[in-house]
């Protein structure tokens, strides 16, 4: 990941430190179509569904519930993402109904996870997806309310007929977790980011795409096979100063430490996806504080005239103690035209909350 970028917290509430991490990205020219027939634009699918089965207790699925649907969308160039619509469900084990949802950062014994949605690509290598988390939350394993997956995006190929992906996704409620993949290990519950006996798959009968709307990226030539990688470097903001004697209107916090984030993302040439650790240090916050992280979720990279978009998805925004981490994820979407840098930008907010704020 290269360099690291440090970021000091301050002691004064409300004050945000925004770090710009210019992203570039030298490209080929535009992908070739992929051989969907579909236009540019978005899709519904009318005919799709997800498993999420364990044969233990009787036979539970777990998908009941959670899965919502899925959509299809095509750039000019015919690269198409899929989108997965989730909820938070509810499936009955010996007469005991149980709340269940997807977790991109469960917490097991006191250890906090990050195990984003994923999707095993064509030789069996789980890469992460975009995702977007609800704004509504459910009750983990601990009791505790948090914010669950409501979507997640990758890309494929649009074919003809029904089609089958193993996906990458961890399944908590009010009682245990489970990790689903492609079934292929050993792992039992409560083992976030290990492989089990327990598979997700995606069906998705293309046959049933329906509609279509107009897309708003703009399209682009079809060309040869197109990968990026994508650079980073970014220098602070400085934070405003207060006036003397003024700490804010929540007045003074107290606390330091160092927010470190990567000077440097890169993305290989063969995905269109990489990911980044955003990590804690020398942290000393006063009791129930914590260090809240935010980024843009979006943005553009840029050569001349042409333009191509970039989704950058954290997960999580909490660091309460040194060690803690939080992962993001950039994902590029769409086609260049142009052989060249592309360069662009995100940014992050860094504060320290106090605990009653």
């Amino acid at each position: 990941m290269g360099n690291m970028r440090r970021y000091r917290c301050t002691r004064f509430a409300g004050w945000l430190l925004a770090a710009a991490v210019l992203l570039a990205a030298c490209l080929p020219s535009a992908r070739a179509s992929g051989g969907t027939a579909l236009g540019a634009g978005s899709y519904e699918i009318g005919s799709s569904s997800l498993s999420l089965y364990v044969n233990a207790m009787g036979g539970i699925q777990f998908a009941n519930g959670i899965y919502r649907g899925a959509s299809v969308t095509v750039d000019g160039a015919g690269n198409a993402q899929l989108t997965l619509r989730f909820g938070a469900g509810q499936v009955t084990i010996y007469s005991i109904t149980v709340d269940t949802f997807i977790h991109a950062t469960p917490t097991v014994d006191g250890t906090q996870y990050t195990v984003p949605p994923g999707y095993y690509d064509p030789q069996g290598v789980v890469r992460t997806a975009a995702y977007t988390l609800s704004g509504n939350t459910a009750l983990d394993n601990n009791g505790e309310s948090v914010r669950y997956v409501d979507s997640m995006t990758f890309p494929v190929s649009v074919g003809t007929g029904t089609a089958t992906y193993h996906l990458w996704l961890y399944v908590n409620s009010n009682v245990m977790g489970c990790q689903f993949g492609s079934g292929s290990g050993s792992a039992g519950s409560n083992s976030p980011g290990q492989l089990t006996s327990y598979a997700a798959t995606l069906s998705i009968d293309w046959d049933s795409v329906q509609g279509g709307s107009v897309a708003t990226s703009s399209p682009s030539e079809p060309g040869a096979q197109q990968t990026p990688d994508a650079q980073s470097s970014g220098s602070p903001i400085q934070e405003p100063s207060p006036a003397p004697g003024d700490g804010g209107e929540d007045g003074p916090i107290g606390g330091s430490g160092l927010v470190e984030i990567p000077a440097v993302v890169r993305l290989a040439s063969t995905v269109e996806t990489a990911s980044y650790t955003v990590s804690a240090r020398d942290l000393d916050l006063p009791p129930g504080a914590h260090v809240a992280v935010s980024a843009s979720p979006e943005g553009t990279l840029q050569n001349g005239a042409d333009k191509i978009v970039f989704a950058n998805v954290l997960a999580g925004e909490t660091l309460q103690a040194t060690g803690d981490t939080l992962t993001g994820v950039i994902q590029v979407d769409g086609s260049p035209s142009n052989v060249g840098s592309y360069t662009g930008t995100v940014q992050f907010a860094i504060r320290i909350v106090r605990g009653d704020g």
